[in-house]
């Protein structure tokens, strides 16, 4: 499995989010945890519109999304999508660690 997709509607975020199920143990290392979320707000997803984000305290955009001309998210989408990862960053940090899979991960997962 490569990454897990989490509808908007399932998450209350204004965006589609993906969750790397490989997380730590993928060939290429990452500098850091982090989920993929959709740069704009339509419903439908592409490949090239998911961006990653880091779990941690600060949530931010690892590469910048601004300068692409499909970003559409508003402070307010931004922040509201950095509270979802702080409030869930425990749960986070445990599926990008391989302790849990996606299925407990949506049990108990809060939304905002």
């Amino acid at each position: 499995m490569e990454m897990a997709n989490l509808r908007k509607d399932e998450t209350n975020l204004p965006v589609n989010v993906w969750l790397d199920e490989s997380g730590k143990d993928r060939p290429v290392k990452h500098n850091s945890p982090r989920i993929k979320v959709q740069i704009n707000k339509r419903s439908s997803t592409n490949v090239r519109m998911m961006y990653p984000v880091s779990i941690c305290d600060e949530p931010d955009f690892l590469i910048s999304p601004k300068g692409d001309k499909d970003f559409d998210l508003t402070t307010k989408d931004l922040q509201k999508i950095a509270r979802w990862i702080i409030l869930n960053k425990d749960l986070l940090l445990r599926h990008w660690n391989k302790e849990i899979g996606i299925a407990t991960f949506v049990v108990e997962m809060k939304k905002v």
